[in-house]
């Protein structure tokens, strides 16, 4: 009986972490539509744009933070990989803005690391 209880337990978790997912991916997907907005209409940027901390304080970000133990105990590899490639994304988008906003071209290798890491 334990055993089921540890399945039934894990699916849970499991059913947990992919509603968590979605939610992020479509998080993403906005951000993404306000990063256009900024790059095309000269909107400001917010703080989840420039804040050296930005991957931790988008949506996706805080439930990697909160998810960090479950993800790992799934795939410790995968878990670091997905963190290392979101603050990636962040850092990236995070120079073009400031070159934006200094007025100077976008460096073509914080271009290529923001598409990479999506």
């Amino acid at each position: 009986m334990d055993l089921v209880n540890q399945l039934a337990t894990q699916q849970d978790q499991f059913k947990k972490l992919l509603a968590g997912i979605d939610r992020g991916i479509q998080d993403h997907l906005a951000w993404n539509q306000r990063l256009l907005r900024c790059a095309l209409l000269r909107d400001p940027p917010g703080d989840d744009i420039l804040h050296l901390e930005a991957h931790q304080h988008c949506q996706f970000g805080k439930w990697l933070v909160a998810e960090r133990a479950t993800l790992t105990g799934f795939d410790p590899k995968t878990t670091r990989d997905v963190e290392h490639h979101h603050r990636a994304m962040h850092d990236a988008v995070r120079m073009l803005c400031e070159q934006a906003s200094r007025g100077l071209p976008a460096r073509v290798e914080d271009l290529q690391t923001y598409e990479a890491a999506q």
